[in-house]
C-alpha cells in the first residue's frame, strides 16, 4: 500500500471503508456462502431484546446501557458511510467483501 512504501503521507489518519454496504444481516449471508455454512439471522426487534439474547444471564447495567445505545444507532444508521480513501490510495477499485471471504473462507470454517 502507498501509506507504507511512499512518502507524504507521515501524521496523515485514513477512513478506510470497502467499495460496498451491508446491514449486518447481509454481512453474515456473505459469510455464510464463502464457508460453506447455514448461519440463522434473527434480528432483535427490541434493544432491551438485543441485550437479553447476547446476555441471558443479564449484562452490567452500563454495558446494557451501551449495546442499547449502539442498537439505536445501527438502526438509525441506514446509509452507513463509505469513502473513495482505498481506491484513491491503491490506485484501484476495493476488492469486494466476498472476494476477501473467499479468500479466507477456512478461517470461518474452522469453528
Amino acid at each position: 500500500m502507498s501509506v507504507l512504501t511512499e512518502d507524504g503521507h507521515e501524521g496523515r489518519t485514513y477512513a478506510l471503508t470497502g467499495g460496498e454496504l451491508f446491514t449486518l444481516a447481509e454481512q453474515v449471508k456473505i459469510i455464510a456462502a464463502a464457508a460453506g455454512r447455514d448461519i440463522e439471522v434473527r434480528e432483535a426487534a427490541t434493544p432491551e431484546e438485543a441485550v437479553r439474547a447476547r446476555f441471558p444471564g443479564g449484562a452490567p447495567r452500563e454495558f446494557a446501557d451501551a449495546i442499547v445505545e449502539w442498537y439505536a444507532l445501527m438502526r438509525a444508521d441506514t446509509a452507513g458511510v463509505r469513502t473513495g480513501t482505498v481506491e484513491r490510495l491503491l490506485r484501484r477499485p476495493p476488492r469486494t467483501f466476498a472476494a476477501w471471504c473467499e479468500r479466507n473462507a477456512e478461517l470461518f470454517a474452522r469453528t
